[in-house]
């Protein structure tokens, strides 16, 4: 069995907090243009996943130019780091909001339109990645992951927005239940990830997506009645948002890797606190 030596950014964010003990959390500080990687002091480093980040429009907007030093440089010189202490695989999770909006699932080489500027930074950073990794295609692993959903995320998520849904005596409203959404828990898509990391053979850009579309509406009225809460079904709003339509294609993450289950399944309430 080959040994691998997995480390990851952003191990204590939504996704990276359930990736296994066999992984190394790197410390980091991308917010400084020097920061200190400590990858030279682990030379057998062989995959690096890079989650970490300044994540969601409405935090990117907050400062844009501390976003961009955090989501588009750094992560340059990560990867530059990377390559110099003899990586052997650098994967970096980018977002679905970097595709051009369309009425039918997404794949790999459908046409990009960043929605906002967060995906524009996504979208420059793996432009970026490209550069570095120009001259060792095989070494870069470019993961766009869709729409991300549990109880246990974080506030400005869908996840937080049905969390305040259950809260006792809330009077909170869900909005843009018609929109249809490619939905995957973060501990799914970090089992996937830590399974791609064994992967050498994986380079290019993956879609990382159950490949299944499903209102918000239903989505959210899962969750709540799997978790025993009752809620109006006035408190959940139909309507669309800017972005009415957004499900994924995996169909080349499943031909590499065919054995994986890509199903979104959420927990209930008291497991997802």
């Amino acid at each position: 069995m080959i040994d691998f030596d997995i480390y990851a950014s952003g191990g204590s964010g939504t996704i990276g907090k359930y990736l296994s003990n066999r992984v190394t959390r790197l410390q980091v500080d991308l917010s400084h243009r020097n920061f200190n990687l400590r990858i030279h002091k682990n030379p057998n480093i062989k995959t690096l996943i890079h989650l970490a980040g300044i994540v969601g429009n409405e935090r990117v907007l907050e400062d844009r130019e501390y976003s961009f030093q955090v989501n588009v440089q750094s992560t340059r010189i990560l990867a530059e780091k990377f390559l110099e202490y003899g990586g052997d695989k650098f994967i970096y999770v980018s977002s679905s909001h970097v595709y051009a909006p369309q009425d039918h699932p997404l794949d790999e080489n459908s046409n990009l339109e960043p929605r906002n500027l967060y995906a524009s930074q996504k979208l420059a950073a793996e432009m970026e990645l490209r550069k570095v990794f120009d001259g060792a295609k095989d070494k870069l692993c470019i993961v766009r992951v869709f729409s991300v959903l549990d109880w246990g995320t974080r506030p400005f998520t869908l996840g937080g927005a049905i969390a305040n849904l259950a809260k006792h005596k809330s009077d909170f409203k869900l909005n843009h239940g018609d929109d249809i959404r490619d939905f995957l828990t973060p501990s799914t898509i970090a089992n996937t990830l830590e399974e791609m990391s064994t992967r050498p053979i994986l380079e290019g850009v993956f879609n990382l997506c159950s490949g299944n579309g499903i209102s918000i509406t239903k989505a959210a009225t899962r969750m709540l009645d799997e978790s025993g809460i009752e809620v109006g079904k006035d408190r959940i709003n139909g309507g669309h948002s800017e972005v009415p339509y957004l499900v994924g294609n995996n169909a080349r993450l499943k031909s590499k890797l065919p054995n994986l289950s890509l199903e979104w399944s959420p927990s209930r309430i008291q497991d997802g606190k």
